[in-house]
């Protein structure tokens, strides 16, 4: 089996009580696929896989496989040089335009997102970032990850609040 495309790395939803949040995992699954990947990823090591136990996992799995119900491919377990983005469409776009060989368009797609992909993808903080921006999207009820991973300060805040402003901002 040949995986290509965007495969993005769905995160794991928990409750403010810190309790698997099922339903917002669903509606992480339908706006990636409404996004138009290739496939997604469940159980990845940004999806807090190590902060879950066996029948967490299983339920996590179980859920996205149903969900998704044949509409892409689901890999479970995987890791990869794309650890995941909060707007799959974008990472769609730039993938497509490279691939009809529109270098030019898919770089113009690409770099008005980079700072906030590399804010996404700070050490210790890109999944708390990740699954803020996910929450403002709406599609996740809370930003919560599992103990002992960061939770996003005032500062962190504000600065994602900038770099959001400025990546939605039209550009001349």
């Amino acid at each position: 089996m040949k995986l290509e495309g965007v495969y993005s790395v769905l995160p794991t939803p928990f409750t403010a009580a810190g309790d698997l949040d099922l339903e917002s995992l669903k509606r992480v699954v339908d706006l990636f696929i409404g996004a138009g990947v290739n496939g997604l990823t469940a159980l990845g090591v940004t999806s807090e896989v190590a902060r879950m136990n066996d029948t967490e996992r299983v339920r996590v799995l179980e859920t996205v496989v149903r969900h998704v119900n044949g509409r892409v491919r689901v890999v479970a377990g995987a890791t990869g040089a794309m650890t995941g983005f909060a707007y799959p469409e974008i990472l769609v776009k730039i993938v497509k335009l490279f691939h009809t060989g529109d270098l030019d368009a898919a770089a113009e797609a690409f770099y008005p997102y980079v700072p906030l992909m590399r804010f996404e993808f700070q050490e210790g903080l890109g999944m708390a970032i990740r699954k803020e921006v996910l929450r403002r999207r709406g599609v996740l009820e809370c930003a919560d990850i599992r103990p002992p991973g960061a939770k996003l300060d005032a500062a962190t805040v504000a600065a994602l609040d900038r770099v959001l402003a400025w990546t939605q901002k039209p550009k001349s």
